[in-house]
């Protein structure tokens, strides 16, 4: 190889490692100012577009993953995405009514040019050329739309082989992660075929994309278990480039494989909690005889339901918040193994849903987080958590039924949980909490609230 090819090459390789170097999530290198995003729908009406819409979903690396918002159309069909933190390369869902959703990347400045008579007029809108980009991010974004319309039935086809993969509780964990490493193998032939007729300069987020989402997939396969030391080595040592869903789920599975003490761990902690409390030998006999129950009850198997239902009372009830306590110190020791940026943004995505023991979690964690901005991050997170569970709970507490009659609606079933099952009258929920008010009437009521991922619980008397 002649010194020219050398040069070449090295120059290549430059310029591939500092697209990926002038952004480092981890290490909180962020833009100067907010992305702009803005843009146009060309033949857009008032009058005659009154049911079209847009929304968006901008990714984020905090506990809840993603805000919703929605963007004003002005007459002219303008429209502006506002996000709300200077992070470079992050993926924003764009939804346009039912006729278009599809995905961009901001990092500093974005127009959307959408032909809105040739959306409507065919399905694959980018290839169709509904879909125009202009500004600095105009090259990143064709390129990246580009290949999420690239071969998707393919990508489509090795999504469902790695699920099953994955699933497959007959496999061993290590012949699976060789086979989910030989699935990623049949999609970077996927790229190289892209590659052959589109620009390499965004190649890398491709690759990088691409390992954060097999990351987290060998994470998840060792949830509970014991994983080799070069693997996990491997896992965390990778950091995304992309705030996307694939990295959103990379720190979740750290989370959970941290969280997820494998059962010999939770043995020993038992064990020393439990027989701690005592010095007489016969006490940690029947210690011993209680959790060998317990192990059998968790498997599956035939165990004494007397000494289990003994053991019961007297160890986990009276032990539950030691235990608990040495859970999350032990979760601790393993986040500290972390690489020092790393740690924050998992401990993030590991918190509990409830807001108590959510706030006990963080007063733990924080002080052991060597990142400012993450530290930052997860407490003003609480905050806007607290503030929204206390306007949640003052709503219940004013809610007022619509009848006088104590009802919840039409009966349905009693559930093999002891739960009893209603179709609700209500026309809102304000109207359906003030029924349960009244239906539960002088009575202590703790309601969960679902449908985002930080589930509320609140209380009303």
């Amino acid at each position: 190889m002649n010194k020219i090819t050398l040069l070449i090459l090295f120059l290549g390789w430059s310029a591939f490692t500092n697209a990926q170097a002038d952004f480092n999530i981890e290490n909180g290198q962020f833009l100067d100012s907010l992305p702009n995003i803005e843009g146009k729908l060309t033949g857009y009406s008032a009058h005659n577009h009154q049911d079209v819409f847009i929304q968006y979903t901008i990714l984020s690396p905090d506990f809840r993953g993603f805000v919703q918002k929605t963007a004003a159309i002005h007459e002219d069909g303008s429209f502006k995405l506002t996000l709300d933190h200077k992070y470079p390369y992050q993926k924003v869902l764009f939804k346009i009514s039912d006729i278009y959703a599809g995905a961009i990347i901001s990092n500093h400045d974005l127009k959307i040019i959408i032909d809105l008579k040739a959306l409507e007029g065919k399905y694959d809108q980018f290839e169709n050329k509904a879909i125009q980009f202009e500004g600095s991010d105009a090259e990143l974004n064709s390129f990246y739309n580009a290949y999420l319309d690239f071969k998707v039935d393919k990508k489509n086809e090795f999504k469902g082989l790695k699920y099953s993969t994955i699933m497959n509780r007959t496999s061993q964990k290590e012949y699976k992660v060789k086979q989910i490493r030989s699935l990623y193998d049949d999609l970077i032939k996927i790229e190289k075929q892209f590659l052959k007729k589109h620009d390499r300069s965004y190649a890398w987020i491709l690759e990088n994309e691409r390992s954060t989402e097999m990351y987290a997939d060998f994470a998840y396969v060792y949830v509970g278990k014991t994983m080799k030391d070069d693997l996990w080595a491997e896992i965390t040592g990778h950091i995304p480039a992309v705030i996307s869903e694939n990295s959103i789920r990379y720190y979740s599975m750290l989370a959970l494989k941290l969280l997820s003490h494998e059962e010999k761990e939770i043995r020993s902690l038992s064990r020393i909690i439990y027989n701690g409390d005592s010095s007489d030998p016969e006490d940690k006999k029947n210690v011993d005889r209680f959790l060998a129950e317990q192990d059998k009850k968790k498997a599956g198997l035939a165990y004494d339901t007397e000494v289990y239902a003994e053991g019961l009372e007297i160890y986990i009830r009276k032990y539950d918040e030691l235990v608990e306590k040495a859970k999350l110190d032990l979760f601790i020791s393993k986040l500290n193994n972390l690489p020092e940026n790393k740690k924050g943004l998992v401990a993030i995505k590991g918190q509990p849903l409830d807001l108590p023991d959510r706030t006990k979690y963080l007063t733990n964690i924080v002080p052991v987080l060597a990142s400012d901005w993450q530290k930052k991050l997860a407490m003003n997170e609480l905050e806007i958590f607290k503030a929204r569970v206390d306007d949640i709970s003052e709503d219940v507490r004013n809610a007022v039924a619509s009848t006088t009659e104590p009802e919840l609606g039409k009966f349905l079933e009693h559930m093999n949980t002891g739960a009893r099952v209603w179709i609700s009258t209500a026309q809102s929920v304000p109207e359906l909490l003030g029924q349960i008010k009244s239906f539960y009437a002088e009575k202590d009521i703790m309601i969960y609230i679902y449908g985002i991922p930080d589930a509320k619980s609140v209380l009303m008397n």
